[in-house]
């Protein structure tokens, strides 16, 4: 749960997952995320230039792009690149995040690898539907009214989509997952063997509503809030 200033964290009441605090003992984001972003791109062999780069890049939140762009080309240089860039990245994470509880701060890693007492910090409510489920996924794919424009379902839904792919809207394969959920739906169906873990399951393009209308089982996680 993160304080409403981030920039400003000094003061600021913090729980549970925690930016590390820097030099002036502030949780800057800005500085962290250089540091992982650094340690992902110093994974690869002779990119000492490009971690350089990062860590002298003065308008992060503007540029960042650039950075980013050139190591995810990095990383495509191979498999072994790109898996151990990504590792880099994580581990450096792990081994810095913080877990703030009752004013205490521990390494989220030392956190992870203690034993907890069941049902200490997490509580699960299972709630079991029963209403009418879609048959087939025709419908499931809608496009609500907008001005002029009717609310539309199935392959209606998959000819706007069409429209926008021509109009430069979307990008085509947007028209193309539209077409293959309409017209396969039996490959949608099957979602229902999986079991999908949403963080922020109630913000508004979560596809919460669209999994359980298709029986999928679904695991919300809620984050402590008063909202």
């Amino acid at each position: 749960q993160l304080p409403s200033s981030m920039g400003k964290s000094d003061g600021a009441i913090w729980h549970g997952v925690a930016f590390p605090k820097d030099a002036k003992g502030l949780r800057s984001t800005t500085d962290f995320g250089k540091k992982v972003w650094a340690s992902s791109a110093g994974a690869i062999e002779d990119n000492d230039a490009s971690v350089d780069a990062i860590f002298k890049e003065k308008d992060w939140r503007h540029k960042y792009g650039s950075h980013l762009m050139d190591l995810a080309k990095k990383q495509m240089w191979s498999t072994d690149a790109a898996v151990k860039s990504a590792r880099a990245g994580l581990d450096c994470i792990h081994s810095a995040f913080e877990f703030v509880r009752a004013g205490e701060s521990h390494k989220l890693s030392e956190i992870m690898a203690a034993p907890v007492e069941e049902g200490a910090l997490f509580k699960t409510l299972t709630f079991k539907g029963e209403d009418t489920l879609f048959p087939n996924t025709t419908q499931l794919v809608q496009l609500p009214a907008e001005g002029d424009l009717p609310e539309v379902a199935g392959d209606q839904a998959v000819e706007r989509v069409k429209e926008w792919v021509a109009q430069g809207i979307v990008e085509p394969d947007v028209a193309a997952a539209f077409h293959e959920v309409v017209t396969k739906p039996d490959m949608m169906l099957r979602a229902r063997k999986k079991v999908y873990v949403l963080l922020g399951a109630t913000s508004e393009m979560c596809p919460l509503k669209a999994l359980l209308a298709l029986g999928c089982t679904v695991v919300a996680i809620q984050r402590p809030s008063t909202r």
